[in-house]
Order: structure tokens, then sequence, then C-alpha cells
């Protein structure tokens, strides 16, 4: 076994309990599992897998990291709590989204790691949700199309979202409909269960375009499967109407390639390989590969260089009242490659641009 099939075996195990994780495994596969798990977010579960093998060598790494994702899990909780309780203080409508609802179906909340807590709001309160947390002492750091980035006292990263989007423009007029499907739940509101799972769905597209998803949406989907009886024709329509048909076939079919009985097709083959190259959220080389051949080489190049005025105007504010600053601000924003990250992230994304062609099969297949 390589260290993706280590990876898969082993949340197979822990989550699914499914005993197909090999009881005895050499330290140089050990390692690689280490590695591959953790790029891809999952080394608290490759040390729940691993803990009974004898002579592990890395078993103090892998604990380290276990520790590590209660501990986040602990922060992240603490801190939703505590967003949570300010916005229904001051009578804001809102649904806690992703990971912190997930968590729940986890056989236990740990196991579900996330890298910020993400909380959305009408764009109608948006505004008055962004001063409230300006004045109880969360720390504001940038907007975006979408949403408003803080950080609370413990550092847990939190995103205000006010708009759902992920570039499609049939998927994302779906997306426009979570409020009305919103149900009450205790003190706040949450997406029914079909249009969580189908969200879980549209956010994996948006990552995969954008140069991979990471294998933890794919879990995410077979957790509910498991834990939710939720409605398939409505969930079945929201596909439909999103236009993410082919997308599901092939998310669904390496579905049942790690979790279930699939066997491997040359489609799931290549997802599979561009998932794990692309770690969690992807990599700039993806980012490159799949912009450029989802929007065309010579557009998504152009593009990159001249950021559209509703993008630059999220990151300069100040050009919402003073257009004529346009020019301006295409300048300044260049300046800001000349740094050695900058530099190296662009050539990775150029790079990733004149290989394009390479995903041209799977994306076709996919339908993006």
């Amino acid at each position: 076994m390589n260290g993706k099939e280590l990876l898969i075996s082993a949340i197979n195990k822990v989550i699914f309990n499914r005993d197909i994780f090999p009881a005895h495994i050499g330290a140089d596969m050990l390692k690689e599992l280490f590695v591959t798990a953790k790029g891809q977010d999952f080394c608290h579960i490759a040390a729940v897998a691993a803990e009974n093998v004898a002579g592990n060598p890395i078993k103090p790494y892998f604990e380290k990291e276990k520790l590590l994702a209660i501990y986040r899990r602990e922060q992240l909780d603490f801190a939703q709590q505590e967003i949570c309780d300010l916005l229904c203080r001051n009578s804001v409508e809102f649904m806690v989204l992703k990971g912190g609802i997930i968590k729940d179906f986890y056989p236990e909340g740990f196991m579900r790691t996330s890298s910020d807590i993400d909380i959305l709001v009408k764009p109608a309160d948006a505004e008055r949700a962004f001063g409230i947390l300006s004045d109880t002492g969360y720390e504001y750091k940038e907007k975006s199309l979408n949403d408003y980035h803080f950080y609370a006292k413990n550092g847990t990263h939190i995103e205000l979202q006010f708009r759902l989007e992920v570039g499609n423009d049939a998927c994302n007029g779906v997306l426009e409909k979570a409020w009305e499907s919103a149900i009450p739940f205790e003190s706040e509101l949450r997406m029914s269960d079909e249009f969580l799972v189908f969200y879980n769905l549209a956010h994996a597209y948006y990552h995969f375009t954008c140069g991979g998803c990471g294998v933890k949406p794919f879990v995410d989907h077979i957790i509910m499967e498991n834990t939710l009886n939720y409605d398939k024709n409505a969930f079945y329509l929201l596909i439909k109407e999103a236009g993410l048909e082919a997308f599901y076939n092939g998310f669904t079919a390496l579905c049942g390639v790690w979790f279930g009985e699939g066997t491997h097709t040359e489609l799931t083959k290549q997802m599979e390989s561009y998932i794990f190259s692309g770690g969690v959220y992807g990599n700039d080389k993806n980012l490159g590969k799949a912009q450029g051949q989802k929007t065309g080489r010579g557009k998504y190049f152009f593009r990159r260089i001249f950021k559209p005025k509703k993008e630059l105007a999220a990151q300069y504010p100040r050009l919402e009242k003073h257009p004529i600053l346009l020019p301006f601000y295409q300048v300044r924003r260049w300046f800001n490659l000349f740094g050695k990250a900058k530099r190296k992230t662009a050539k990775a994304e150029m790079d990733g641009i004149f290989n394009s062609a390479e995903l041209k099969d799977m994306f076709k297949q996919l339908g993006i």
C-alpha cells in the first residue's frame, strides 16, 4: 500500500468502522502515511488508526497531531458558541455552515477538523453584523466579495459570509435560495438536510475548480449519507438546477471507490491524483491548470493581470466611491508581486496555466 491507500484505509477504520487498516506497517510506510495525512489534514485520524501498530517509530508525532486536532476543535467550538450567542442577543438571523454543523455527525467532534468558522448572515444584515463583531472586540482583517474576515480573541479565524457563490451562475442561483430552505434549530437557523448535502457538493465543486478540494468533502458526504434521512428527490432537483449532475456522478463514484465497494475508472484515477496533488484546498499550480482549462488560458491570464473592478474594489474599498482610481489600484496590486512569496505563487500559477490541457478530459467528463 502507498500513502494514499493507507490514509483512505485509516479513514475507513476510524470513521466508518471498516476494519481494513493493516496491522503491520513498516517505518517507511508510516512516514509516508504521516506526510500524506498531513497534506490532507487527517493526521489525527491516521494517529487513531495507527496507535496499535507495533514498533511505530513516529507514534509521538501522530499523538501530537491528534492532541492538536482536539485542541483546535475546542477552540473552534468555543468561538462558534460565543459568536452565535452574540448574534442571537442582537437579533441577527444566521446559519452556521460546513464543519460547524457536520462535526456533530462524526463519531467524535475533533475528527472533523476546520481551519475557520463559517457563518452566513443575510445580505441586508451584513453591515450590522460587521458592526456588532467590530464593536465587541473581534479583530477585522479584510473584506472579500462575499464575506468579512475576523479573528476571535483566541485566534480563531471567522468568515462572516453574506453571499454564497461558487463561480457557476446556475449553482449560485440555487445557493441564493439557502434562506428559503432554512429551518429553526434551537436559537438559530440551519439549512435543510438536503440543502446541507447540496452545499457540501457545491463547495467541493468550487474548490475543485480552484485547484483541488481535498478528501474532506467526500468524507463529509458519506457521513451525511449515513446520518441524515434527507429528501433525495429534492436534493436531485437542486443538483439538476445547479447543473452539477456530471460533477455529482464523478464525486459519488470516487466516494464509492474510497469508502464503498466501487472500483477505479480512468476518471476516478484522474480525480484522485488531482486531489492528492493539491492538498486540502488545492495549490497554485493546480489553480492555474484548472482555471486555464475552465475559462481559457488567454482569458484567465488577462484576468489575473487586470483584476475585475468588482474584485479589486473588495480589496480596496475606496475604489467604490472613486472609480477613476481603477488604474492606480491595478498598478498598486502589481507591486504586491515583488515579494518573494508572491513571485513564487505567481510563477506556480502561471506554470499551471500553460499546462492546463492535462485536465481537459477530466473537466469535460465532470461538466466543468
